[in-house]
């Protein structure tokens, strides 16, 4: 399938087609065209082949196993990157390649699947001209593309963040288990994600530097403010692992702290029938001639006391505010 959109400041029209030739035909070189693809062998051959890219090209595209990468072409520039999102079920998240190609009047993107994508704000502005999309030439609708995606990265640390603030609560009022396990798995995602973004930041300031040819300086202030924001994205990335960290010592602490709580109360229990046990203890051997064995009030008096015995040890430890 192939999402195809075609505008100029006056005007954008905006198709859904599943050959390449059905499109191909109609590109204009006065006008910006975006085709949107998925990943597919035989339409990149098509598509490569027309607008004269190196073979190397569909390598790159089609290998969706490497980092942000840009790659300088002679006619045009090679960009990749993940585009993430977040699984509704398992909260889980979802890295998908996209790979773009940036030539003088055209802007080539490829997707690993078309069920979704975050370009549909990109869509809307051009198709209603808003913004400054159509005002622009080819090299801003690509940043205004890979805007759109560090815009989802942000929005997915968001609710990461939202994440953690529960669980902290979770870590104050109920440190179970189960919670550590949570914080793990919350690392974990966090810890992919940087991967899949802390190399972003370099490979755009080498988009920046070395593909002056293909950007225009109206559009280099835009890149520049892209820049900017990955790099605030990876200082996001460093405040939540130490979030991370904290809520990791919180919940330890808090567990710590009910473990003491628990065997204080084991060890009142225990202290008060140390000296009743004594008690009990004595009365309890087999002696004949033993002090009140056949005085009626005897059994009684040995209670008195025993509960005696336990109320005081109470209210010594009460004094000293032992609990």
């Amino acid at each position: 399938m192939i999402r195809f959109t075609q505008y100029s400041p006056a005007l954008a029209e905006q198709m859904t087609v599943e050959r390449p030739d059905e499109v191909l035909p109609l590109i204009r070189q006065d006008m910006v065209n975006w085709l949107d693809l998925d990943i597919n062998t035989a339409l990149l051959e098509q598509v490569c082949m027309h607008f004269n890219l190196h073979p190397h090209t569909i390598e790159e595209t089609i290998h969706h196993q490497h980092l942000p990468k840009y790659v300088a072409f002679e006619n045009y520039i090679f960009f990749s990157l993940k585009m993430l999102s977040l699984d509704p079920v398992t909260d889980e998240l979802k890295p998908e390649q996209v790979s773009f190609i940036l030539g003088e009047h055209y802007v080539l993107s490829f997707q690993e699947g078309m069920d979704g994508d975050v370009f549909d704000g990109v869509r809307t502005c051009i198709s209603e001209g808003s913004g400054r999309i159509r005002q622009y030439k080819s090299d801003f609708l690509l940043y205004s593309l890979l805007d759109a995606i560090s815009d989802q990265y942000f929005n997915i640390l968001e609710h990461y963040r939202e994440r953690i603030d529960e669980l902290e609560q979770q870590a104050i009022n109920d440190p179970s288990e189960r919670l550590i396990g949570k914080i793990m798995d919350i690392k974990n995602q966090v810890t992919r994600m940087r991967k899949y973004t802390f190399p972003l930041k370099e490979e755009i300031a080498r988009l920046r530097i070395d593909g002056t040819s293909m950007l225009t300086k109206s559009s280099q202030v835009y890149f520049r403010d892209l820049q900017d924001h990955i790099s605030d994205l990876n200082v996001h990335f460093e405040h939540m692992r130490d979030m991370l960290k904290d809520l990791t010592d919180l919940y330890l602490s808090n567990l710590s702290h009910s473990l003491n709580r628990v065997m204080k109360t084991l060890t009142i229990v225990a202290s008060l029938f140390i000296p009743l046990t004594f008690v009990a203890g004595i009365y309890g051997m087999n002696f004949k001639h033993m002090p009140e064995l056949e005085w009626t009030y005897g059994y009684p008096l040995i209670l008195l006391v025993m509960g005696c015995m336990a109320v005081t040890m109470l209210l010594i430890m009460k004094q000293k505010k032992w609990f």
